[in-house]
């Protein structure tokens, strides 16, 4: 087929790819925009979870939002639009949700840079 040709029925494939293509870069203006490192691209992080459940209060969801630290531009997870700041400040139960999966995610980064601390020191010993 020519490269020019036009395609009546695309590969839905590649349209899911140029979609999340297409919010990537729009998260990555966003976060530039409001002055905080801009997240990771989507093929970057781990696959949204498969079972509907958002990874900060378990609740299932249809759609999931990619969730990073602003300070770092590291991915944190994947939730729903309850922890995306826009529905979690009426609830405390929802508050209380968030704090503990950040709180998790700190000691996820603890532990990382402990392992690789211990890791360059015995680098360093060899």
């Amino acid at each position: 087929m020519r490269a020019d040709a036009f395609v009546l029925f695309p590969d839905p494939e590649c349209l899911e790819s140029e979609r999340r293509t297409s919010q990537d870069n729009g998260r990555r203006r966003q976060a530039r925009l409001r002055g905080y490192l801009p997240p990771p691209r989507e093929k970057h992080c781990p696959p949204r979870p498969s079972d509907g459940l958002c990874e900060c209060c378990g609740g299932p969801t249809k759609k999931f939002y990619l969730d990073h630290c602003h300070e770092t531009g590291e991915f944190r997870g994947w939730v729903c639009r309850g922890n995306t700041g826009v529905g979690m400040v009426d609830d405390i139960e929802h508050l209380e949700k968030r704090i503990a999966f950040l709180k998790a995610y700190e000691k996820k980064v603890e532990r990382i840079a402990l392992i690789k601390a211990v890791h360059e020191e015995q680098k360093a010993k060899m």
